[in-house]
């Protein structure tokens, strides 16, 4: 139990017997636990649990939220303000977005208990050898998390983060097997990249997931079709002349301006990306 939360009980169980003109060892009978059980829960030396408190509660009439901190207290005390921030936040997703935050965080919770046990065994090494060299200590990995592999729709055709890539109106894919904990929430889809207009975002080599969608916001990341050719770059529309331009993160690249004459569509939004490189060095 939390520090705080420990010590409001202690107040409330105190103030309650004493509410009640109970002494101790009077409340201790009348529930049926040790002489000095009551005074112990009092001291902090123990807590009670919660068959205890609701017996607490009836032998000194009480309500079990009298004794219990209300919620808002207990979150006060064990949350920090950012963890409280996050947590409003959260309530306010969709059961999509609550999904996906859930996945990214049993995923980095699994993670950072990987790398929890690695310096553990890393530590008993040190104590265990006195010269201790570390670039001769071998990591272990214990119990490593295995994830199911999920077949995507990889699009055949590389998707160009330069100066394009002809792919004509046919646009062949075929599946990808993937470790489901990288595949974000929504895929829809997933294409490779080649070209250096979109470093250090994406380079070439990597996989960029798509979720298919005929809209954009202004600034989101996106793939597009423009007169037969396959882009990945940022779309950014003027708030006064809805004038659409694509840009590259690269800054030898200029913007490609979208023309009334041109065959342009939406093809979806990027919503995660496999760093092929980091993947390479790795493994």
């Amino acid at each position: 139990m939390n520090r705080e939360v420990s010590r409001k009980l202690r107040e409330n169980l105190r103030q309650a017997r004493k509410l009640k003109g109970m002494s101790q060892k009077e409340l201790a009978e009348k529930i049926g636990v040790g002489n000095t059980t009551v005074s112990n829960w009092e001291k902090g030396h123990t807590e009670p649990s919660l068959d205890a408190i609701s017996h607490i509660a009836w032998a000194l009439d009480a309500q079990i939220n009298d004794l219990i901190p209300p919620f808002d207290e207990i979150n006060e005390a064990i949350l920090s303000q950012q963890e409280r921030l996050f947590l409003s936040k959260y309530r306010t997703l969709d059961p999509d977005g609550k999904g996906a935050v859930e996945n990214c965080l049993d995923y980095e919770h699994r993670r950072a208990q990987t790398q929890i046990k690695e310096e553990t065994v890393e530590l008993k090494l040190f104590h265990m050898n006195t010269d201790y060299d570390k670039s001769s200590v071998i990591h272990i990995k214990e119990n490593p998390v295995e994830y199911p592999q999920i077949e995507v729709p990889h699009l055949i055709e590389r998707v160009a983060a330069g100066f394009g890539n002809y792919v004509g109106e046919n646009f062949a894919h075929e599946p990808m097997s993937l470790p489901a904990n990288e595949i974000p929430p929504r895929t829809t889809f997933v294409l490779s990249i080649y070209g250096d207009s979109m470093v250090p975002r994406y380079c070439p080599g990597d996989i960029v997931f798509i979720e298919w969608l005929p809209v954009l916001e202004n600034g989101d990341f996106g793939v597009f079709v423009l007169n037969g050719d396959l882009l990945c770059k940022k779309y950014v529309e003027d708030d006064c002349t809805r004038q659409v331009r694509l840009v590259s993160e690269n800054a030898k690249y200029e913007d490609i301006v979208i023309r009334e004459y041109d065959n342009f569509r939406v093809w979806g939004k990027v919503v995660g990306v496999r760093k092929m490189a980091e993947k390479e060095k790795g493994e």
